[in-house]
């Protein structure tokens, strides 16, 4: 077998030593840099995966660093498709009812308890990532359906139903103050 018939053999080697011996590192690297287990699975795999485009004639003599530059990589990739998702997120300070006119004699307790119920829930958007607060309020705020929500967000609507469902996880476990 000739060194072009090779090509495609010696990276395939090359990707499997590489997993066999950092993998594991790798995956603990990206792992503490990133909120959520998922997430460093994911981009584990965009790692090795990027390996797999590589020249087969390209000597690599340290291949950890190698590695660890494409991991580099990925990771900033990533944290700007977050950054960027962040971004299209809108709050709005005021509540729904906020925009309907005010009753004529407002008593005083509903008001604080209306204005606590909203620092509470801001607090609480806050504590989740950015994905599942888009969602949650997508789908309960604006009554969209897991499909209409995943044409909105550009998730799959398998991708939808988790985020909503670990939302409302994450929300049931906290603490509200009566």
């Amino acid at each position: 077998m000739s060194r072009p018939e090779r090509a495609p053999e010696l990276v395939k080697d090359f990707i499997d030593d590489s997993y066999r011996r950092y993998g594991k590192a790798l995956h603990g690297y990206l792992r503490k840099r990133l909120r959520r287990r998922a997430d460093a699975d994911d981009l584990a795999q965009e790692v090795f995966t990027q390996l797999l485009r590589i020249d087969p004639d390209k000597l690599i003599l340290n291949p950890q660093a190698y590695l660890y530059g494409i991991a580099g990589h990925v990771l900033s990739q990533f944290r700007l498709r977050e950054t960027r998702e962040l971004e299209r997120i809108e709050f709005t300070s005021e509540p729904p009812e906020a925009h309907e006119p005010p009753p004529e004699n407002p008593l005083e307790d509903e008001h604080a308890e209306r204005l606590g119920l909203q620092q509470q829930l801001q607090s609480a958007f806050a504590q989740l990532p950015p994905m599942h607060t888009e969602v949650f309020l997508f789908i309960k705020r604006d009554g969209l359906t897991y499909a209409e929500t995943a044409k909105r967000t550009g998730l799959t609507v398998k991708a939808v139903e988790r985020h909503f469902c670990e939302a409302k996880a994450r929300l049931a476990m906290l603490s509200w103050d009566r």
